[in-house]
């Protein structure tokens, strides 16, 4: 019997693709014998998706981690075989000292430290707004004050460190030299289980759907890491010249005739919108793997895709790739995509293949290392 105890924190409070990653982990150990799993969260942060109840029914034990003396006295009473942390960064305020079983934690990128460094502020106060959401009053000045704690934990012999691109590998080692005698797995992260149903939930998406006009789609306008205010004004110019429309996530108004804007949608109303796009756009300014990519190619649906972090690598020549800083850059490379149509169609399927095989062949390493 292996006991586990498995980071819930790390689903908690936010959807994105670090906690989708962490609960996909979750699941495939839950349905594994000979496993015992006991659950860490913290009952200041809110649930989301799942309730506490969920976990109270489906783990061995769930412990809340403000009722409890430490971390490490909690893997002493349980006799603790491995400790699973799925986004490093939620563990930035909490008590890492004296832990000594084996640990698998996952960097999946350091975004707050380049958006940061590389002067990208806009992002940086966002993501200091979200940390200061989490942990109030005690957020630190530069990204680079809340990582010393964690840096000197992830040292340890005994902590195995995971991330999901070369890109982020890259990016770890280039800020943290001192990591570079720890060996770090790439090991690119699952796509999420999208179950698509017939019927279309959003009344303003299955109308337009019935329309049958061609779209570019554009994912989580909301978050100003998606870059989406550049592809807005891009497209308010494309749209112009071009009979195509533009379909947004995230609310906010109608910006121009041809732009339907939605609201986050349903996994399946997802999928409708990704499997009846003309292509994705996907600028986003920083990204440790990104999902939404692959998403769209698993649908058949090409994509034109920003040019930075992991997107070149992960991507590689089955996106037609742009500068998320340069308006114009965009613009030419959606006159472009339309005659190029059909080979950036055929690559997406190609390389959709490829990185599927891949990441389905580490995530069976991941679950391998966790357990074993």
């Amino acid at each position: 019997m292996t006991n586990i105890l498995f980071d819930i924190i790390s689903i908690q409070g936010s959807i994105n693709g670090g906690a989708e990653f962490t609960f996909r982990v979750l699941e495939e150990l839950i349905a594994l014998k000979n496993i015992r799993i006991i659950g860490l969260y913290d009952s200041n942060i809110e649930f989301i998706e799942k309730d506490l109840d969920f976990y109270h029914q489906k783990l061995s034990n769930v412990i809340d981690i403000n009722q409890s003396e430490s971390i490490s006295h909690i893997i002493e009473q349980e006799q603790i075989d491995t400790f699973f942390i799925g986004i490093a960064q939620r563990y930035f305020e909490y008590n890492l000292e004296n832990i000594f079983c084996k640990i698998v934690i996952v960097i999946h990128d350091i975004g707050d430290i380049e958006t940061y460094d590389n002067k990208i502020s806009m992002l940086w106060k966002k993501e200091k707004r979200f940390q200061l959401k989490l942990f109030p009053q005690k957020v630190k000045k530069t990204p680079y004050d809340n990582y010393q704690k964690l840096i000197l934990f992830c040292e340890q012999p005994n902590v195995n460190i995971i991330t999901v691109s070369d890109y982020s590998q890259s990016s770890i080692l280039y800020y943290f030299p001192q990591l570079s005698s720890k060996k770090i797995d790439i090991l690119y992260p699952p796509m999420r289980k999208i179950i698509i149903e017939e019927s279309i939930e959003n009344d303003t998406l299955r109308n337009f759907l019935l329309t049958g006009r061609s779209y570019f789609l554009l994912l989580n306008i909301h978050r100003k890491d998606k870059n989406a205010q550049m592809v807005l004004e891009v497209f308010k110019r494309f749209a112009t010249e071009y009979d195509s429309s533009l379909v947004t996530t995230g609310g906010g108004e109608k910006l121009f005739p041809k732009h339907i804007n939605l609201p986050l949608l349903s996994p399946s109303d997802l999928g409708h919108a990704y499997k009846n796009a003309y292509a994705l756009i996907f600028p986003s300014l920083q990204e440790g793997f990104g999902y939404p990519p692959l998403e769209a190619m698993g649908y058949g649906v090409p994509v034109i895709s920003s040019n930075v972090c992991s997107m070149p690598i992960i991507l590689s020549n089955s996106a037609l790739m742009f500068s998320p800083f340069y308006k114009n850059d965009l613009f030419m490379k959606l006159k472009m995509f339309r005659k190029d149509y059909l080979f950036y169609k055929e690559q997406a399927n190609i390389r959709y293949g490829v990185i599927t095989e891949k990441q389905q062949s580490d995530f069976n390493t991941l679950i391998k290392k966790i357990i074993g």
